[in-house]
Order: structure tokens, then sequence, then C-alpha cells
């Protein structure tokens, strides 16, 4: 119980000392105002009916009217600052979170145990109602709680001690049921992370613009509600059994109450008849008691929540510390590429690889080098292990078996933000930002971009370039600098992004917006937002690899959603894209063969042939055979 309560504890005191101060200062406010309420009226009564000495009336009126006042607006004042620094918390908790995410090893992605670990880590930090802390909250309340019960316990034994007794013996017994319905509430509760992730997730996607158009084209909404309303159902379903076990102990705790009731009203009815107690007293003892029950049950239902939520604190560990086998290297890839210079390259040794849960690899036994500075081809038919082969590359995935080496070095020996430096990617499932055109380009590489890629091995020529002399782009392929440049950005930034967008064919089009590169991708944040086409937006990706300018850059079906006049000038701008550097480009089109030095023709999740397009169209064998195949419809 104590473990989940002192994390948030410790981290709040790390990172914001002030919520601690304010909300332990509003639980001393709340502590005067209810003991206030039970002690001060039996002083008024007495001194009304008794000596009615008008200065002591004044006084314990005051007191009985001005500390709930002057108490409520403290406690008002104090619950507000403490929000305020609960919601800066809340921001630097959300951000450690998705950092969390977002540098967890990728194969985690796609293990739904991340997910539902995921989901219950959010039970244990948010609760049921999305209000974070909820456990250092109650912890803060059961704080309140003690001390008022310390306060009217005393009062309580000065009635009887039998009547104390009795107290006790029913919150024992309240407690101990409800214990356990908690604690089956709590094991059901923890059993819904994959049912509110699947029915969260057919919410998202009704809400979702990304799937507007298949919704209608497909005509399923329907299809979606009915499985949205699925998983609603079935999590209404598993939620009866908790409000059985809420209900049973909502009756418990009505029946001790009443117990308890029924023997406090009866001992002061007897004391005040008997003239043993004042009205006053009688008055204090009655308040006492009902701030009794109220507090005790209080106290055992926050000690019962704190109980059902620290439970989700060992998934929330587990999500916290789920294994980052990817980051466990320590040299610098950059420096390691330095030191062979123009001699750099990446070997395949022995590699195997099987996803989770496959019954056979995926790639078999893989022994290859890339010299840097080479233009590789990658072909092979659906399933033969090529884009397996550029996860692998690109340490999306490490090895089953094998090594993956630059320049003999293991890259697990790589620290893992320095290796994936030396990677510009255009994947085929490429991604949009809802930003300006400018930020999809930059994504945050401003001013000194990609210092690995001046490192020597081909990789772009010299170390000491800055970014403005980085190219001498054929004068055809240098736009006009008529964009709406941003002042902070460098000449440089701005000359290297019209490159980019002169060679894949974008300058035109972006030159006549009005906003030019700070026009919003599509349209969810300004109405004036540009919505781009698959070919479009596929330039756009292609212009981001440029612009991050790594030493090897890879390009996934890069002119899939390319029209024949994008394509080609794709092509012909083929070697300005990836002028001095490593270049990997996968396609089903084997015409890009053309353009590279080398192929690599997977099949089975094997190299089964390795050489230039000349040399494998002699050969007669499997890559003859599947160029032949799409060549046969270009042919009249």
């Amino acid at each position: 119980m104590f473990q989940g309560i002192s994390f948030f504890i410790r981290y709040s005191f790390r990172n914001k000392k002030s919520y601690l101060l304010c909300r332990l200062a509003v639980e001393i406010v709340r502590i005067s105002i209810s003991l206030t309420a039970v002690i001060a009226p039996k002083y008024v009564l007495d001194e009304l009916f008794g000596a009615q000495r008008m200065e002591y009336l004044v006084l314990w009126v005051g007191i009985l009217l001005g500390v709930p006042l002057l108490g409520g607006w403290a406690e008002s004042v104090l619950k507000m600052c403490a929000d305020n620094a609960r919601e800066e918390l809340r921001s630097q908790f959300e951000i450690y979170i998705m950092e969390n995410q977002m540098q967890c090893d990728f194969a985690q992605m796609e293990n739904p145990r991340f997910h539902d670990l995921k989901s219950k880590a959010g039970q244990y930090i948010n609760g049921q109602w999305n209000q974070f802390g909820v456990v250092c909250e109650r912890a803060f309340s059961l704080f309140g709680h003690v001390f008022t019960l310390l306060g009217v316990l005393y009062l309580i034994v000065r009635i009887h001690v039998v009547v104390l007794l009795i107290f006790a013996v029913m919150t024992v017994v309240n407690t101990w049921l409800g214990a356990r319905l908690k604690n089956k509430t709590t094991q059901l509760m923890r059993g819904f992370a994959p049912v509110l992730r699947r029915r969260g997730y057919y919410e998202d996607v009704t809400k979702n613009p990304a799937f507007a158009k298949e919704i209608r084209l497909g005509g399923i909404t329907d299809w979606l509600l009915g499985k949205y309303d699925h998983y609603m159902q079935q999590f209404c379903l598993e939620t009866v059994p908790i409000h059985r076990h809420n209900l049973q102990q909502k009756t418990v705790t009505a029946a001790t109450g009443f117990l308890q009731q029924a023997v406090t009203y009866g001992y002061l009815f007897w004391q005040a008849a008997a003239r043993a107690i004042t009205l006053g007293d009688f008055t204090m003892y009655l308040n006492a008691m009902k701030t009794f029950n109220n507090v005790i049950n209080n106290t055992v239902d926050t000690v019962l929540e704190i109980v059902k939520y620290t439970a989700f604190y060992k998934d929330f560990e587990e999500f916290d510390n789920f294994p980052r086998q990817m980051r466990t290297g320590t040299m610098d890839a950059g420096e390691v590429l330095a030191q062979a210079g123009k001699d750099s390259e990446l070997e395949f040794r022995n590699v195997s690889f099987r996803y989770p849960g496959q019954a056979k690899d995926a790639v078999k036994k893989l022994s290859v080098k890339i010299p840097l500075g080479q233009k590789i081809s990658i072909v092979g038919e659906n399933g033969a292990g090529k884009t397996t082969f550029i996860k692998l590359l690109t340490r999306l995935y490490d090895p089953t078996e094998g090594q993956i080496l630059l320049n003999g070095v293991d890259i697990r020996e790589l620290e893992y933000e320095s290796y994936m430096k030396l990677f510009a990617v255009v994947p085929q499932d490429f991604q949009l930002l809802k930003g300006t055109i400018r930020e999809n380009i930059c994504m945050s590489r401003t001013g000194d971009m990609a210092g690995v890629s001046a490192q020597g091995g081909g990789c772009n020529v010299d170390a000491k370039r800055t970014i403005g002399d980085r190219r001498n782009v054929d004068a055809k392929h240098t736009p006009d600098d008529g964009y709406n440049a941003d002042a902070k950005r460098t000449q440089g930034d701005e000359h290297i992004i019209n490159e980019a967008l002169a060679v894949t064919g974008l300058g035109e089009k972006i030159r006549k917006l009005e906003k030019g590169l700070d026009t919003q991708v599509y349209k969810d944040f300004d109405p004036n937002g540009i919505e781009l086409s698959g070919g479009e937006a596929q330039k756009l990706v292609i212009c981001r690899a440029y612009y991050k300018d790594a030493p090897v850059c890879v390009l996934d079906e890069p002119t899939a959603a390319l029209d024949p006049r994008a394509e080609y000038e794709i092509y012909e701008n083929f070697h300005t894209l990836v002028r001095g550097k490593t270049a990997l480009f996968i396609s089903h089109r084997l015409a890009s063969s053309r353009v590279c030095d080398r192929v690599m023709v997977f099949r089975g999740g094997e190299i089964a042939e390795d050489g230039s397009h000349q040399e494998l169209m002699e050969r007669g064998g499997l890559y003859s055979e599947l160029f032949a195949m799409q060549a046969q419809f270009f042919e009249g």
C-alpha cells in the first residue's frame, strides 16, 4: 500500500514541493473546521443557558461562524494552488510516460501485453475518473481523516469506554468485509484493460478523420458501431459483479452505522435524562458521534481506495521498467564511422531473425557487406525478407542470431540515438504531422544538422563544411527563394529546404501558397491548410530524408504513390537525392535497379542473387525473370 503512495510523494517532492505543502495545508484547515463544528456549539449553549457572559458568548459564536467562513476561504485558495501545482505535475508526468513509450524497444509496440500494462498503469496514475495522482490525493485525505478521528475519539472516550469499544468492533467488521469486497473489485478491474483498450480503439476510429473516407466509402458505420457496442456490452457484463460487491459493502456500512447510532443515541438520551450531562455536552457528544461515523466511513473507503489503486502500482512499475535492450550501447556511432573514413562498411554476419510467435525465420543466415557509398536496390517478391532486412539494419529489431557490424563493431554496442542518426528513412507507411510544411521537412532539425553525416566514409565529404555549403546542386534544380522564411532560421536551412522541394518537384506548388513553407498540412488546425495528394505527401517525406542529410538513405517504395511523370523525375534526380551517401532502394518496380550500383535479390529470407543490373540480367536467374515479367507490359 505505502509503496505506491511513496512513489507519488517522492515524485512530487522532487518536481513540485508546493503541491505537497498546499495539499497538506488543505487538510489541516479541514481538520480545524471539523473539530470546531463539534466543539464550539457546546460552549455557545453552555454559556447561553448558563452564566450568559456576553464576551464569552460573542467569542464562541465568532469561533463557530468565523472558523468555517475563513477556513472555507483558505481551503479554497489552498486547494486552487494545490490543483494548479498538480496540473504542472501531471504535465511533467505525462511527458515522462510519453518519453517512456517513444523510447521503448520497437518490438514492444507490437506486444499486446505492453499496451495492457500501460492501460493498467493509467488506472494507478489517474484513477477511474482521470484524476492525476489519485493515490496521493487519497493519502492526504487519509491524513485529514486520521487527525480528525483522533480529536473526536478523545470526546467519545469521555462518553463511555463501552461506546468506544462498540464503535471499534463495528469499524473492524466494516473494514474487514469492505476490504474483501474491494479486493474482488480490484481483481475484476485489472482484467478490464484488454476490453477497454479494444472499446477505446473502435471509439477512436469513429472520431478519427483519417478513417472518414473508409467509413463512408466502405459503408462500415454499422459494423464499427456494432464492434464498439460488442465491447461495451462485454464491459457492462463484467462490471455487474463490481456493482454487486459495492452494494454489499454499502449494506454492511449502513448496518454497522445504524448500530453505532442506536447505541450512542440511547446512551446520550439516558445521560441527559439523568442530568449527568449538560445540553452543551449532549450536543458536543452527538456531533462527535456523527463526525466519527462520517469520518470512519470515509477513512475506511479511503484506505480501501488506496489499496485498490496501489494494486495497479505493480502494473505501473512493470510498465515503467519494461526491458529496453536497444539502449544499452555506449559507443558513439559517429566516431566509429569517422575512424574508418572512406573504408566504412556495414556488415550482416550470419544474421537470422524470427518474429515473436512465428514458427520460422523471416531472414536466415544472412551474410553480406555494404560498403558505405554504394547505391543498392533490394528486390524480391512479397514476404521475401526485404523489409525485415531493413528493420534489422535500422535497429527496429535486433537479430535472433548473428551480428550486424559497423566497421567491425556490433551495432548493439553503439549508443542507440547516435546510430539512428546515421539513417534517413522514407518508409512505405510514412506519416505526416499536422503541422507546417517546414515542420514536416525539418522535424526539429534546424541550424546544425546531423553531424554524423559529415564524417568521412564517402558519407558527405568534409566535417568542417557548413550546412549552407552542403551541396552544389545543378542550377536547374535550384528554385527561387520565394518562401515565407522564418527570420530565426539560417539562410543555409532555407536553401536546403528549397533544394529538397526542387529535387522532388514540390517547389513550384509550395511557392504558390500564400504562407509558403509555413502552410499547415491538413485542415485540423487551420481551415486554410493544404490537403496533399498521396504522391505529394510521399514527395514531402522524401524532402524530409533529404533534409536530414544522414550518411545512409533508405527508401522503401518511395515512388509507390507517384504518377509516371513524378516517378521519372525522382529517378532522374536520384543521384542528386543520395549524392555522397549509401542508398538502399526497396521497390517492386525493378526499373529502379538501373539507377543503382548493385542489386540484392531476396527469396525466402535469403539473398538469392547479388550483383549489378547488367550482371544479373546476363546471369538469367530470378532477377532476370522478375524484370522480364514487368518489362513485357511496357513492350509493344
